[in-house]
């Protein structure tokens, strides 16, 4: 199921780079309070990042667009922007487009998601 799924990322990320083009240098997915997510592929278009949600925040961190989220196992994430707290939870198998921006969240439970940095 992961590798179906792993390959499913990969080519919506790719016709989503045909869409999108920024030109841009792009670089891995990073956290303050927490090590840097593995990078289970990249090359001159993607980054590909795996990782746990983590119930302890992230630590204010920005997210540079140009990103896709796959969730592979369900959770419940509280974001903190602009002072204000807002749950959402995410099913397995969700798609969802980061744009830019800036904030910190942690997760109310443990779930795992992949993220796809298009270059």
């Amino acid at each position: 199921m992961y590798h179906k799924l792993f390959f499913n990322i990969i080519i919506i990320a790719l016709i989503n780079l045909a869409v999108t083009a920024y030109g841009q240098e792009e670089e891995a997915q990073s956290y303050p309070n927490l090590p840097p997510p593995p990078v289970l592929l990249e090359n001159e278009k993607v980054i590909v990042q795996g990782m746990p949600t983590v119930t302890s925040w992230t630590g204010a961190h920005s997210h540079q667009g140009d990103q896709l989220a796959v969730v592979l196992e369900p959770f419940t994430m509280v974001y903190l922007e602009n002072g204000e707290e807002k749950e959402v939870s995410y099913s397995s198998g969700e798609v969802f487009w980061i744009d830019q921006i800036e904030h910190d969240h942690r997760a109310l439970d443990v779930g795992r998601i992949v993220i796809v940095t298009i270059k």
